[in-house]
C-alpha cells in the first residue's frame, strides 16, 4: 500500500453579504445573508481513477433588522451535513474528467472535463 496515493482535503469558506439598508415607510430596514461551509474530503488515486468521498456542512443565516429589531433565521438543521461523492477519470498527464454527486443536504449531480495548465 502506497501512502502517497491516499490524500485529504479540508475546506472552509464564510460568504456575508451586506447591502444597503433601504427605508420603507420611514422605517429602517437592513439585511445580512451569511453563508457557512466546511468539507472533508479523502481521495485514492489508483492510476486508472481516483474516487473521493467526503463530508459537508453548509448552513446560510438570514439577518433582518427592523430599526433596531434584530431576527435571525437560520438554515434548517436537519438539511446542513451532506455528502460528496466523486471520480476523477484521467485521459492525458494534465486533462481529465470529472463526475461529482451530493447527497442528504441536496441532491446534485455535475461532470466537468478539467485541464492543468
Amino acid at each position: 500500500w502506497d501512502r502517497d496515493r491516499l490524500k485529504a482535503v479540508f475546506g472552509f469558506q464564510h460568504i456575508s453579504v451586506h447591502p444597503r439598508y433601504i427605508h420603507l415607510n420611514d422605517v429602517k430596514n437592513k439585511a445580512i445573508l451569511d453563508d457557512w461551509q466546511t468539507s472533508l474530503i479523502v481521495s485514492c488515486d489508483f492510476r486508472q481513477f481516483t474516487p473521493y468521498l467526503g463530508a459537508k456542512f453548509s448552513r446560510v443565516d438570514y439577518i433582518h433588522w427592523v430599526e433596531d429589531d434584530r431576527k435571525r433565521r437560520m438554515s434548517d438543521l436537519t438539511e446542513t451535513i451532506g455528502l460528496v461523492l466523486g471520480l476523477d477519470l484521467p485521459l492525458t498527464e494534465n486533462t481529465w474528467i470529472n463526475l461529482e454527486g451530493h447527497l442528504f443536504d441536496g441532491e446534485s449531480l455535475a461532470t466537468s472535463f478539467n485541464f492543468s495548465f
